[in-house]
């Protein structure tokens, strides 16, 4: 056996992770069992969180609002959701997660063209691997990426440490990122979905921008269950999402350089945090400006 095979192997040993953890639950908390059949949202909290994260529960309980036809689940993957200066094991902890959400999917018997999946800053990187777990049954309906993260066990042409590689776009029939522009989620992540958003005006730091991407896409969601939902909001409703009937918005018309960008910028107030304005450029090559 050569060498490298031999070190290759010694580091699958010592990353392997413990996912008996791992819970997938109704996110309503009823005792009743998760029905096999029927539309599903799957939410996926971040590092250093759970499905108790006050953030999530926000969320969980917007998406839950939605339709009493859907179904919503909430993933724990807190055990294996630990905060580490070591990006292979960050690795190897959120593929086991993915694999363990994966397995329950399959046990349960879901379809996963009926799934549709929001993970947020490290859950993004679980979201895609449950995704690609689930690829030979088609892969899943939609997955929405919020500030997704990825851990930083790639390398560019450079030699330079960088996010791995992701693709959202591959086994979901539609992809969506929203992107705070922060350190905790580089622009190549969110960048691998179909469509990504840049929110604008969000807060002053890092950790403020990173926290309110999940925040600003909880209060669309809550305002679209009301009566008086603001444009914006309506643009990026969970309706929308799972049927596929985002703006016919031109690719890569905003903000980078190298060729690539964003689909659509969307401005917020940061207090109280809310969307305010959508902009993008049509298929006519028209600036559209939604308030």
């Amino acid at each position: 056996m050569g060498a490298n095979l031999v070190e290759r192997l010694e580091d699958r040993l010592m990353f392997a992770a413990d996912a008996s953890g791992v819970t997938l639950t109704r996110a309503d908390g009823a005792p009743r069992s998760i029905v096999g059949r029927r539309d599903t949202w799957i939410i996926i909290h971040g590092l250093g969180a759970s499905k108790s994260d006050a953030r999530i529960k926000r969320l969980a309980g917007a998406v839950d609002a939605v339709s009493p036809r859907d179904q919503v689940l909430v993933v724990d993957w807190s055990t294996l959701a630990i905060g580490t200066e070591d990006p292979f094991l960050a690795k190897s902890n959120a593929e086991a997660a993915a694999g363990a959400v994966a397995a329950k999917i399959r046990a349960i018997g879901l379809p996963a063209s009926r799934i549709n999946l929001i993970g947020y800053s490290m859950g993004g990187y679980v979201a895609e691997q449950i995704a690609a777990d689930l690829r030979d049954a088609g892969g899943v309906n939609r997955l929405a990426a919020l500030d997704p993260a990825a851990p930083r066990t790639g390398h560019n042409k450079r030699g330079h440490t960088v996010p791995v590689a992701v693709d959202f776009t591959s086994d979901s029939e539609y992809s969506i990122a929203f992107h705070g522009v922060d350190r905790h989620s580089q622009f190549v992540t969110a960048a691998a979905a179909d469509d990504t958003v840049r929110l604008d005006n969000i807060g002053a730091d890092d950790e403020h921008r990173h926290q309110a991407v999940l925040d600003l896409f909880t209060t669309m969601v809550e305002r679209n269950n009301g009566a008086n939902a603001d444009a914006v909001s309506r643009v990026f409703s969970l309706a929308r999402i799972k049927n596929g009937a985002v703006p016919g918005w031109r690719k890569n018309q905003f903000g980078v350089d190298s060729g690539e960008g964003y689909e659509a910028v969307l401005t917020a107030t940061p207090s109280p945090l809310a969307p305010v304005l959508l902009t993008y450029v049509n298929r006519r090559g028209h600036t559209v400006h939604v308030s």
